[in-house]
């Protein structure tokens, strides 16, 4: 569990350094990181879920710089993902939209914890 979110926070910092240090588009960035982490898994014979996780963290962080443009939404997001395909990979199955539909969920729910602490209504 712990190997998921550290790799989905590691990916999430890789997508941020690629948009904003290298200046890479949202498709550019998102292509790059996980080419290179699919080449990691064949090279360093690593269990696949990385690629997966990589693959996820970086569709759920090609948002918008309207909805995610902070390091920490970087962070969270990568971390959430990391989460959500920890927990959830088994619930769904399949290799169409899985990973999209993980992805979404993972930055609506950051959208809202953002929310909830900026109203400060809880």
């Amino acid at each position: 569990m712990i190997a998921g979110l550290v790799t989905g926070v590691g990916f999430g910092l890789a997508m941020y350094w690629l948009r904003f240090g290298l200046k890479l588009t949202d498709v550019q960035a998102s292509a790059l990181l996980v080419l290179i982490a699919g080449i990691a898994v064949r090279v360093f014979a690593v269990d696949f879920s990385y690629g997966t996780v990589a693959a996820c963290v970086s569709y759920a962080l090609m948002s918008d710089q309207g909805i995610l443009s902070s390091f920490m939404d970087y962070v969270s997001v990568g971390l959430l993902t990391g989460l959500a395909l920890t927990l959830f990979s088994k619930t769904l199955t399949g290799i169409g939209g899985r990973l999209g539909t993980f992805a979404f969920v993972s930055v609506l729910v950051w959208l809202g914890v953002k929310r909830l602490f900026r109203t400060k209504k809880w």
